[in-house]
């Protein structure tokens, strides 16, 4: 992306992007389906202890049966849970703590997290929630946001200082649900960091200690700027395609693969736009898509070596891995012909990678920069944000439910509370999802809000408090936090 579009969308993002609520569940016990989600697997909040896919729903989830109900395995959020920990819910229908404790000494002494869903009930009625606190205004750009998917309220912020030059990308830590962040990259970083991932395997810490930290990855989204992974908790990076500078990499049969340049010229095959750690071997199997063209890349050990995918059309792509084989993709609304499909044999034929593997399921594409999926904590169901609305599956995709019209960017949410961003020439809005076929919509501004578009999403279910806890990146500045009883 040129830093002329870059400022192009920054501009329209501060006149027309906002927040809205979309206040759902009609707060029954039974757990059911009442509000947008969709089917287990993936993306966005990890019903307890961190999980969102950054800005991007990057990062796959982990797979991880909720104690209190069966969670089919996610992906795209990072935010699978140990089996080990959690709190005794609450008054309000929090979860039941899982045999053990609520808290852990992993690193750090943070709460073990939560499975990514089941487990949980939704409220009698809306939760209120508390307003959204920059808690990071110095933060000029905020892109991608993920949390720890085995150590509650541990959360990276990838970040810029808005200088454009080679050394303007951070990586800030929270241990304390966000509250606080300390800068964690001792080397020059670059580019829009929306597209990353971390490493979801929920039982990272079980049986070590101290606990080791989790593999972090970051697609650097512009320049040809490569594809970066850190092992020592984000303090220094390693460039993947360092020594693949010309588009031929390594396979896993010994032998080499040249994949094509980008749009942008033949030379610019290192514009990579977002990282996927499929949920099967974390933190090894992994899925990179262009910024400006329709191949995907997949490695099977953590990036030694790569196998090339031709996509379908579109551009600028982000993924969701449900399982092993079951993926969705979308690619960016101005990129036409750009729609959701999906696959159910990791995207080959016979064993083939193939464009014959993929069937289109939906109409949607991505708005620029972002796309982050919610992942319902009560009932393990898969809800996605873009240019043709709100959409649910449970199904893993094959089908989809329009939860509502108004398209959107990124979602985040609670059992009682879907909140979604937006970078489009409307207002956003709230709408109670107790009749889903006939809810209304309202708009409405959050309080305070500065009106530049979030890119990153991120939860964590706090349970020392009782409360759940958003975490929002705005490409316009600052890492805006938000509080709420369970």
């Amino acid at each position: 992306m040129t830093l002329l579009s870059e400022s192009r969308w920054q501009i329209l993002g501060a006149l027309a992007a906002c927040l809205f609520w979309l206040v759902g569940c009609d707060g029954r016990t039974d757990g059911g389906p009442e509000r947008g989600g969709g089917a287990g697997g993936g993306g966005a909040i990890g019903a307890g202890g961190g999980a969102m896919g950054g800005a991007g729903g990057s990062v796959s989830g982990g797979g991880a049966s909720g104690t209190g109900g069966g969670s089919t395995g996610a992906s795209g959020g990072g935010s699978a849970a140990s089996a080990g920990g959690g709190a005794p819910g609450g008054s309000g229908g929090g979860r039941t703590g899982a045999s053990g404790g609520g808290t852990s000494s992993g690193a750090g002494g943070g709460q073990v997290a939560p499975p990514p869903c089941g487990g949980f009930t939704r409220k009698p009625a809306a939760t209120a929630s508390s307003a959204w606190v920059n808690v990071k205004p110095s933060v000029v750009r905020g892109n991608a946001i993920l949390a720890d998917p085995a150590i509650a309220g541990v959360f990276y912020a990838f970040v810029q200082d808005g200088t454009d030059n080679p050394a303007d990308s951070h990586l800030l830590k929270s241990t304390d649900f966000g509250q606080t962040w300390s800068q964690q990259d001792t080397m020059t970083l670059a580019g829009n960091a929306w597209g990353a991932a971390i490493d979801p395997d929920p039982k990272r810490c079980v049986g070590k200690a101290p606990c080791p930290p989790p593999v972090l990855y970051r697609a650097a989204g512009t320049a040809a700027l490569g594809l970066w992974k850190s092992t020592d908790d984000g303090k220094t990076w390693t460039n993947l395609f360092a020594q693949h500078t010309t588009g031929t990499v390594p396979t896993p049969g010994g032998g080499t693969v040249t994949y094509p340049g980008q749009k942008n010229g033949p030379n610019d095959v290192l514009d990579f736009y977002q990282v996927l750690i499929v949920p099967d071997d974390p933190p090894n199997h992994l899925l990179v898509t262009y910024h400006y063209g329709n191949i995907v890349l997949e490695s099977k050990d953590g990036g030694a070596t790569w196998e090339v995918h031709t996509m379908i059309d579109g551009t600028s792509h982000y993924l969701h891995a449900f399982d092993a084989q079951t993926w969705i993709v979308m690619g960016q609304q101005f990129d036409a012909p750009s729609a959701t499909y999906r696959t159910t044999t990791g995207g080959r034929v016979g064993g083939v990678p193939s464009k014959a593997a993929w069937t289109k399921v939906d109409d949607t594409t991505h708005c620029h920069g972002g796309f982050t999926p919610f992942i319902d904590p009560v009932d393990c169901s898969f809800t996605m944000a873009g240019s043709d609305g709100i959409k649910r599956t449970t199904d893993q995709g094959a089908t989809w439910t329009q939860l509502s019209a108004q398209n959107a960017c990124t979602l985040v949410g609670t059992p009682n509370t879907l909140h979604a961003s937006m970078l489009f020439n409307t207002w956003g809005g709230r709408f109670d999802l107790r009749a889903p076929s006939s809810a209304p919509v309202t708009y409405t501004f959050p309080t305070p809000w500065d009106g530049a578009p979030p890119y990153g999403a991120a939860s964590a279910f706090d349970a020392a408090h009782q409360q759940w806890v958003l975490l929002m990146t705005q490409y316009g500045g600052g890492i805006w936090r938000l509080t709420e009883p369970q």
